[in-house]
């Protein structure tokens, strides 16, 4: 059988994403470095997976009717916020990563 893909996306699917990404790459640790990662983790999780809001103003050229102007902020704030995401989503998993390889450096130490 198939992989199943969840769709829509969004927050909650990248969060499972990690996880499920991190978890396979502790399929043999001790189980506190788990307990450590998967803590450790949910708290990066919950403290950075979604991004700001943002209010800002945006100067158009005079001239443009407002549907215009609209559409031309719209396309902005949708291009940043795309390009943040990217960005946002790295930087999950890069964090995760180090969380990951914190813990298992603190408990190879005991």
């Amino acid at each position: 059988m198939g992989q199943v893909i969840e769709f829509p996306g969004g927050p909650a699917f990248e969060r499972r994403w990690i996880e499920s990404r991190i978890e396979k790459s502790l399929d043999r640790a001790d189980p506190e470095i788990v307990d450590c990662v998967k803590k450790g983790v949910g708290r990066i999780l919950s403290v950075y997976s979604r991004l700001p809001t943002v209010n800002m103003t945006v100067t158009t050229p005079k001239g443009l009717n407002e549907a215009t102007t609209r559409a031309f902020a719209l396309e902005i704030c949708g291009n940043y916020k795309a390009a943040l995401d990217s960005f946002l989503k790295q930087m999950l998993v890069d964090l995760c990563v180090a969380e990951a390889n914190l813990c298992k450096c603190r408990f190879q130490r005991k």
